[in-house]
């Protein structure tokens, strides 16, 4: 059963762990939309079916809901996507975008160009973009991105998820995680702040042209 949206403001739990708060994100952020109302839930099933509910009861674009833990947190193709409580951030936007329907995923790929530039800005590591929609690190998986449309709506679900605090274990599949490599200790509310405000910055000041070329020259220069 999917828990009650998290209401403190507090943004530290015991140990060097931080716990998301709404305002201690919104108070970071650097937009005047991705981001502007922020939800986090301690658990639900997953933030993309909830963010596809409040798409179809007409939320604004540029809500986010977050969860500590997904129960039910999928990647692509159906896949399971490990949802450690506390161990990473996993969050989706709703988006309104007027794009061509053959152009939306290019949202994903801004949204992989967002989420690298700012876990550069902790890391003195290259992350690397591995197609169609996944970020490595030093080989291992960090991150993955899921984009969710329909004819029959007019918006979209974009999710994502990142490793920050530790990685699943996965047999014979390499993952990595943010603070195997960081030198500083990693503010989640800040690190999730960064990241929304750099999509909307591809999102609404610049061209879709300028999306993929920047997408490309990233990928061209992975050696995965």
């Amino acid at each position: 059963m999917d828990s009650s949206p998290a209401t403190s403001s507090s943004a530290f739990v015991t140990g060097d762990s931080c716990e998301l708060a709404p305002d201690d994100i919104r108070r970071l952020l650097e937009t005047s939309c991705i981001g502007r109302d922020v939800v986090v839930f301690k658990e639900t099933s997953s933030t993309n079916d909830r963010i596809r509910q409040s798409g179809l009861a007409g939320a604004a674009e540029g809500l986010v809901m977050f969860a500590e833990s997904q129960t039910a947190g999928r990647g692509t193709y159906g896949r399971k996507w490990i949802s450690t409580p506390g161990a990473g951030l996993w969050f989706s936007i709703l988006l309104r975008s007027k794009l061509p329907i053959d152009q939306l995923p290019l949202l994903v790929q801004i949204a992989a160009l967002a989420v690298a530039e700012a876990v550069e800005e902790w890391l003195p590591e290259r992350v690397d973009i591995k197609l169609p929609n996944d970020l490595y690190l030093r080989g291992g998986k960090l991150a993955g991105f899921l984009l969710e449309s329909s004819n029959g709506w007019d918006f979209q679900v974009l999710g994502i998820g990142i490793n920050v605090r530790e990685a699943p274990k996965i047999p014979d599949y390499p993952t990595a995680a943010m603070e195997e490599f960081a030198a500083r200790f990693i503010n989640r509310n800040e690190f999730a702040a960064r990241i929304l405000s750099r999509f909307e910055q591809w999102y609404l000041e610049r061209r879709p042209e300028e999306w993929a070329s920047a997408f490309g020259s990233r990928c061209s220069l992975s050696s995965l």
